[in-house]
């Protein structure tokens, strides 16, 4: 059966449920449309946060089916299962249950896309280390948390069907703030690893400033898991209402989205001249690229802010020869005649011969 949507409740789950698919889906949309404006190709870090989206809409769906089929908004679980039976709650225990794996992937997904830009931007080793540690911990803890959601009631079916007897039956709400922590953990480890390196770059001041706020947006996810860990330990209505928790466990992958999106946008305010291809993580090569591939250097951002490619650090602009000469006495000058070079204590030494070629363009 369709519950009316006559109250208050109904209308305001519905309504946070259209405008929090609305938001990731146009931040993801705009940093595609950023990348375009780039001219760079899409990377692992654009498919994560793809899938991270399509996975959080899922979770909205589920909401309003809630609402709408499972009366959520309407009355609380007791009257429902006392006014229409135990089917409507039952809806509602199926949803709650399958929600956890969608969140979950969600978040977990957003976390690889914010991990996967800082080594795009920031080729420096360590970063690389930790972003696969960081990665390898959260893949470990989000499948053990999935295996746990499976097991902790056994039954499974007794999660929503309450005429079966429950078996066994682990700490459920120990189990959800442990999932609170350690998204907690999470979410300020990926905050805080770039901070480091961004403040070193040289940047004009507004521009790193923006930078710097523009990568600190993930606080948010913090400020909100705190508060759902906070909900889940002391709000003693979510025993009979679902609709606190559900709308905080999607309200922290929804605004992760947003905040790892934001980063990518600055084509958006204002396209300078880009370079074709994508970024590379390897240093630069020795050998001379193409102008047209070319990464901008560091020493050029007063000109030009408009790509995250900048961070890239900057690449040598001469070229340096080794050869080997026989020992050479004092006084004397190399066989080129180009410079005086000191005697040499063994024979047979390699002598290392820079050259610099400066032009005016």
């Amino acid at each position: 059966m369709l519950f009316p949507v006559e109250k208050t409740e109904q209308v305001q789950i519905i309504a946070a449920c259209v405008v929090l698919s609305v938001l990731p889906v146009t931040a993801v949309g705009l940093r595609i449309l950023a990348r375009k404006m780039a001219y760079r190709v899409l990377d692992m870090s654009d498919w994560f946060i793809m899938v991270s989206c399509l996975l959080v809409i899922g979770h909205w769906i589920e909401i309003m089916c809630a609402c709408l089929v499972g009366g959520m908004g309407y009355m609380g679980l007791a009257d429902l299962t006392k006014t229409y039976g135990p089917g409507p709650v039952s809806v509602q225990k199926k949803i709650e249950f399958a929600s956890i794996f969608i969140v979950l992937a969600s978040g977990c997904f957003y976390k690889l896309s914010v991990l996967a830009l800082y080594t795009k931007i920031l080729p420096f080793p360590i970063i690389a280390i930790l972003t696969r540690v960081i990665a390898a911990m959260m893949l470990v803890w989000y499948t053990a948390t999935w295996v746990g959601n499976i097991f902790i009631v056994q039954p499974v079916a007794a999660n929503w069907d309450f005429s079966i007897p429950i078996t066994w039956q682990g700490d459920i709400p120990a189990f959800a703030r442990s999932i609170d922590a350690m998204t907690i953990v999470t979410d300020i480890a990926i905050l805080v690893l770039p901070f480091k390196y961004l403040m070193t770059l040289r940047m004009p001041f507004w521009s790193k400033t923006a930078l710097l706020f523009a990568f600190s947006l993930g606080i948010l996810t913090v400020i909100i898991s705190i508060i759902r860990l906070y909900l889940t330990k002391w709000d003693s209505n979510i025993a009979d209402d679902l609709t606190v928790p559900f709308i905080w466990e999607g309200l922290e992958p929804s605004i992760g989205i947003i905040a790892a999106c934001i980063p990518t946008l600055r084509p958006l305010l204002g396209r300078g001249t880009y370079s074709t291809g994508t970024m590379q993580l390897r240093p630069p090569a020795t050998r001379r690229t193409p102008k047209s591939f070319e990464t901008r250097v560091l020493d050029d951002i007063d000109k030009d802010t408009s790509t995250l490619i900048q961070l890239r650090p900057t690449p040598p602009d001469h070229s340096t020869n080794v050869m080997s000469e026989p020992r050479v006495g004092s006084g004397e000058t190399d066989r080129e005649g180009l410079r005086e070079v000191k005697s040499l204590e063994r024979p047979g030494a390699i002598h290392v011969k820079t050259e610099w070629s400066v032009s005016e363009e």
